[in-house]
């Protein structure tokens, strides 16, 4: 019976302590709708060829204007929409920024998760929501990650990506 009890609350205080609310993993939320990239920019008419007039030593030459820079420059993190980025730190704060610190940067044996491949992230939660050993904090981990949606994993993973 003494068992029980003890194991009970070190389960209620692991659950409190990484900030998980039972309450949150029997409302199912609705994942947001990812939007569409607005198209780019459509380039300017180029006027007709014209024969070359004398160029005057006064008056300097037009500049071309300095090209976008790419999207594919950008972080793979910046893929993700500013409200799936959004919802997932608020996710990150109520579940996981009891262990791993308000800025992902890991708190004694809970490793730091900031800057971390989105889809690596994704990949190591949807093991521990399958139930399958990733480390020595596996069996902390599976049941947190049982209380993200699929939708929740990739917020939270973008997020983490992104810091």
């Amino acid at each position: 019976m003494d068992r029980k009890l003890v194991v009970s609350s070190l389960a209620l205080a692991l659950l409190v302590g990484c900030g998980a609310r039972q309450e949150q993993a029997a409302a199912p939320t609705a994942a947001p709708v990812a939007q569409a990239p607005a198209p780019a920019p459509a380039a300017e008419p180029t006027a007709p060829a014209t024969p070359a007039a004398p160029v005057s030593e006064a008056a300097p030459a037009p500049k071309a204007a300095a090209p976008a820079t790419p999207a594919a420059a950008a972080p793979a993190a910046t893929t993700a929409s500013a409200a799936d980025l959004s919802a997932g730190q608020a996710k990150y704060k109520t579940m996981c920024a009891g262990c791993h610190g308000p800025k992902a940067e890991g708190i004694a044996n809970y490793p730091k998760l900031a800057g971390q491949p989105a889809d690596s992230l994704a990949a190591k939660l949807a093991k521990y929501r399958a139930g399958e050993k990733v480390g020595p904090m596996s069996t902390t981990m599976m049941p947190i990650a049982r209380m993200l949606s699929e939708a929740e994993v990739k917020q939270v993973s973008a997020y983490l990506a992104s810091l």
